[in-house]
């Protein structure tokens, strides 16, 4: 299949599309039973051959202070991006120390992941708390460990009960991948057994913002597909 497809059909295999009938008619119990469908459905749509990859439990880290505005020096200043309600870094070697009054100043010894952000490595002694985990991140990969730029989110629920909810945790998400490398295109979607919701993002560069669009679409349908066409097209080469 080429990078704009065919438009008649679903980009993947019919037999998904009848797996996901049958779950419909017959609800599994637990939501990990989409993962496998859906994950294939995306794989078919954002292939690793055109370096395209989908990554389950991505982490998504909130924006790191670069150091903490009460453990100071006398007579410094605290620098204009400190917080602190930051619990993304805490110290083991500093154990009665709250999580967010951290000391970040051995920030030179942190790594980053996989779209540039700094992480805590694991033989700093110390762990990372706070972390998101969307059921799927779809990125533009490359080579490098710490290049992607992120086309998708998806999140996957049993049904729509409890949907507000469901789409609180979306948009928390939204709100900590803004500091990230994502397309102009990227979209999140949420998906509630066969019902879908879709957010696209408007406006450009750091004027980029998600709408939440007002109307469902079907789990696996064409314009479930389609929405993710548009980023096929343009991270295919």
């Amino acid at each position: 299949m080429s990078g704009q497809g065919a438009q008649s059909q679903a980009p993947y295999p019919h037999w998904i599309r009848s797996r996901l009938q049958n779950m419909w008619a017959d609800p599994p119990r637990y939501e990990n039973s989409y993962y496998g469908p859906i994950d294939g459905i995306l794989n078919n749509i954002f292939p690793s051959t055109r370096r395209f990859l989908v990554k389950p439990q991505a982490v998504i880290r909130p924006p790191l202070p670069h150091v903490s505005s009460i453990y100071l020096p006398p007579g410094s200043q605290p620098h204009p991006h400190a917080s602190r309600s930051s619990t993304r870094i805490a110290a083991l070697s500093q154990p009665a120390m709250p999580a967010h009054t951290y000391n970040f100043s051995h920030q030179s010894r942190t790594s980053t992941d996989s779209t540039g952000d700094a992480a805590l490595p694991r033989d700093a002694g110390g762990w990372e708390s706070s972390l998101l985990k969307p059921d799927f991140l779809v990125v533009k990969a490359s080579e490098s460990t710490n290049q992607d730029i992120i086309l998708a989110l998806v999140e996957v629920k049993l049904s729509d009960e409890y949907e507000l909810t469901h789409i609180a945790q979306v948009e928390e998400y939204l709100n900590a991948i803004q500091s990230k490398p994502y397309a102009n295109q990227f979209i999140a979607i949420l998906v509630m057994g066969e019902k879908t919701v879709v957010w696209t993002t408007v406006g450009q560069g750091n004027d980029r913002r998600q709408i939440k669009l007002p109307e469902y679409c079907h789990t696996g349908g064409l314009p479930f597909c389609n929405f993710m066409r548009p980023l096929r097209e343009a991270y295919w080469n």
